[in-house]
């Protein structure tokens, strides 16, 4: 009887992943422990604040040097994530979930009013 293969984990990717209002990265940890038990990993990381960057891929175990990034559209082009969670600033969302959503899942940490993602797509005009 042949062995079935183990299917492959859901690759996030988060923006954002500083520690934004100063707090600890308790979610990140808690994400890193539980999404393998959901078939997910956490498999790279972007915040333009390197210091807080480091300190959360200490936290959920990756190496900064190849799965932390700067840029948001440089950590989308690497072939490391297949889903993004944004977790940036509400100003961000709508124009970073156009970007990722062009072929990839997305999650937001707050909803981003409709109207405003149909503007940035130039929909309805």
């Amino acid at each position: 009887m042949a062995a079935t293969a183990e299917p492959a984990l859901l690759r996030f990717g988060v923006v954002g992943a500083g520690a934004g209002r100063g707090g600890p990265h308790q979610l990140l940890g808690e994400m890193a422990t539980e999404l393998p038990a959901l078939g997910a990993t956490i498999s790279a990381l972007c915040d333009p604040n390197e210091s807080a960057l480091r300190a959360a891929a200490e936290t959920v175990g990756l190496d900064p040097a190849e799965r932390c990034f700067s840029d948001y559209l440089a950590m989308l082009d690497s072939g490391l994530v297949d889903a993004v969670l944004i977790a940036t600033p509400m100003e961000f969302h709508a124009a970073q979930t156009i970007e990722a959503r062009s072929d990839r899942h997305f999650i937001l940490s707050r909803s981003v009013p409709h109207t405003k993602l149909i503007s940035l797509c130039g929909a309805g005009s």
